[in-house]
């Protein structure tokens, strides 16, 4: 299935406060994928090696391609992890549930040796956080329901980032990042400049630490000096350890049918991104 192939899925049937109940456990099992990417791969200077994909095939996350095609694949609905070959063919996967995240990278090493790579002794790489993630923890599924909920969610945030792209020829491409969890389209306005380039970051998070609920970002950088314009609707500006413009999922959720809320969701990136250009240039 390709973003052209996708349709935006009603989202709504959980509430969206809900949803920070399953996001940590699924959080962590992302970094299986980053942690095969820093182990096989040779490494980008902006870390795009590391880059998580949505795959609306699977309803999950797919790390970038390994050597000979492999992708290491999170399944976040069934709370499962593992290794697919280049066709989709599953070569290797297993349970998460009461795995903590050491002894899920552990299977996963054995997998990826049983699939000719190379990796070392010592095991995979894993992304280093501060704070750490917690490697002995068990991992607890997460409600079905409630996976399946913020798979939509990513499943809308594919479908729309790409039209974004689409629509803006300076975009790169809808990625992944494992330390945030969330997924976004980068706005580079200043494609030929030798200093730090201004820059428009367009995406979804699936909630954090501030924000329980997932919500729809577009963060300008440099942060702006400039008095902040006023947005559509529910849309606001955080300026609580960055600045960028929100829309929250309580915004979306109420609308009914898909078509709402893909015109809704579509309506503030239009309008966010063309307020933060203004303040950029």
């Amino acid at each position: 299935m390709t973003p052209d192939d996708m349709i935006w899925l009603r989202v709504g049937r959980v509430a969206p406060d809900a949803l920070a109940e399953a996001r940590p456990a699924l959080h962590q099992a992302a970094q299986l994928a980053a942690a095969a990417a820093l182990t096989l791969l040779p490494a980008a200077p902006d870390d795009t090696h590391t880059n998580i994909l949505w795959d609306p095939e699977h309803g999950g996350f797919v790390g970038r391609p390994l050597p000979d095609g492999h992708h290491v694949f999170i399944d976040i609905r069934w709370f499962r992890a593992g290794l697919r070959a280049a066709d989709g063919a599953e070569t290797g996967g297993f349970e998460l549930a009461d795995l903590s995240l050491a002894q899920a990278l552990t299977a996963l090493a054995d997998i990826l040796r049983d699939a000719g790579y190379a990796v070392p002794d010592d095991g995979l790489t894993l992304p280093s956080y501060d704070p750490p993630l917690p490697l002995s923890t068990p991992l607890s599924a997460p409600d079905a329901d409630l996976t399946r909920e913020l798979a939509r969610w990513y499943h809308d945030a594919t479908l729309l980032l790409h039209q974004i792209a689409s629509a803006h020829p300076e975009a790169s491409d809808v990625r992944g990042w494992p330390h945030h969890f969330d997924l976004a389209t980068l706005l580079t306005l200043d494609p030929d400049s030798s200093g730090e380039a201004r820059s428009i970051n367009v995406g979804l998070s699936p909630g954090d630490a501030a924000h329980a609920a997932p919500y729809l970002y577009v963060t300008p950088w440099p942060a702006p000096d400039a008095d902040l314009p006023d947005l559509p609707g529910d849309a606001t500006w955080n300026r609580d350890g960055w600045t960028g413009a929100l829309l929250p999922a309580a915004a979306i959720t109420p609308l009914s049918g898909s078509d709402a809320q893909l015109n809704a969701a579509r309506a503030f990136f239009d309008a966010a991104i063309d307020a933060c250009r203004t303040l950029l240039l």
